[in-house]
């Protein structure tokens, strides 16, 4: 009689998720292995780094889609949010109330994006206010365009000044705030800022810096502005808050895992509450901490499938991102402006002849939106 096959669950169906059922399917050479992928969007597994592209109209939604891997070793359960992990009995439970048993659980659950807690945000979104972070997201933020006329997009930093650019292109009058002095703070250094800066005003974009929001307005449900925190008032019936994320913790932390920004684990990518549970990318907190690059994520899916097949120890390697001086920051690329060590081109307002996309060099760059 054969040795039964350890059964490996994946939580999250998204690009880190999906990298690493890609590993473990490559390295398991001996069959050990049967994994389960419960995703919790109906969708088959995508890029969300070129969500911004699909914005700007530079992609279609379709050619975002990854790689399916046909093997018989998985099975891929679409639209099948976990709801509860019963550690002692190892089995998750999905939404419509099916359990699956599991020797090891990997959760792979991502972030969501952050939605500050300010006056008008509280409760349901108003109508009109997005976030940029899924498909659906993008179609509902696309379709506000048609009747759009004034866009305020809320955070400067990558996501929120591709968005901006998209936004543009749509042919929106468009208003980024953000609360540092300059724009891709985390990425750029002062000096190089400001010429990105004065590249994407050549564009069109107005820039608010150095301000923070303070409310939105709304009329009836619907947005009408933002209100900031020196009293100004920008009018808009778009909102876009690309205000950074968080990740996705409370699976883990109501099944008793420790978490703190994000799931605590060891540098062997375990639970240190529990050796048959992993957490990968967006979702986990490392000992060298998140990087916020799609890079260190794959990297915990390829460290973690040797680890599983071969049982050897794991040592993920921490992901920096240096400052970039001026003369690397921004340089005109084909009617654009192009942030090259930050992983970012602002196209032209009109979309013609932008040269490498925002997206496809964020996508270099390794942002990760899993």
């Amino acid at each position: 009689m054969s040795a039964r096959r350890e059964r490996v669950v994946v939580v999250g169906g998204g690009m880190v998720g999906t990298r690493f059922v890609d590993e473990l399917l490559d390295a398991d050479t001996a069959a050990r292995f049967d994994v389960t992928v419960l995703g919790a969007e109906d969708y088959e597994p995508y890029n969300r780094v070129l969500l911004s592209d699909v914005l700007a109209g530079r992609a279609d939604l379709a050619s975002l889609q990854l790689p399916v891997r046909q093997d018989p070793r998985v099975r891929v359960r679409r639209g099948s949010e976990v709801t509860a992990v019963d550690r002692a009995g190892r089995r998750v439970t999905t939404s419509d109330g099916i359990r699956y048993a599991y020797d090891v659980l990997v959760l792979a659950t991502g972030a969501r994006a952050h939605v500050p807690d300010l006056p008008g945000l509280t409760g349901e979104r108003p109508a009109g206010v997005h976030v940029l972070r899924s498909v659906d997201d993008c179609r509902e933020l696309v379709a506000a365009t048609v009747n759009g006329r004034r866009a305020v997009v809320v955070g400067g930093g990558l996501l929120g000044l591709e968005a901006a650019a998209g936004l543009l292109r749509r042919g929106l009058a468009v208003t980024l705030v953000h609360h540092r002095d300059h724009l891709l703070d985390r990425q750029l250094e002062p000096r190089a800022g400001a010429v990105l800066a004065a590249a994407a005003g050549d564009l069109g974009l107005d820039l608010v810096l150095g301000t923070r929001p303070a409310g939105v307005t709304t009329r009836g449900g619907r947005v009408t502005g933002v209100r900031l925190d020196d009293d100004r008032r920008l009018e808009a019936d778009v909102v876009l808050l690309a205000c950074g994320t968080r990740p996705e913790t409370d699976l883990a932390a109501a099944a008793g895992l420790p978490t703190d920004r994000g799931i605590l684990v060891g540098t062997d990518l375990r639970s240190p509450a529990d050796g048959r549970v992993a957490a990968l990318g967006d979702c986990a907190q490392p000992p060298e901490g998140g990087s916020g690059l799609v890079a260190q994520g794959w990297e915990q899916a390829r460290l973690l499938a040797r680890s599983l097949v071969h049982g050897c120890d794991v040592a993920p390697h921490g992901a920096t991102v240096g400052a970039v001086g001026a003369a690397g920051a921004a340089g005109s690329v084909a009617g654009g402006v192009s942030a090259c060590g930050a992983g970012v081109t602002l196209g032209s307002k009109s979309g013609g002849g932008a040269g490498a996309g925002v997206g496809e060099s964020s996508q270099r760059a390794g942002v990760v939106q899993s």
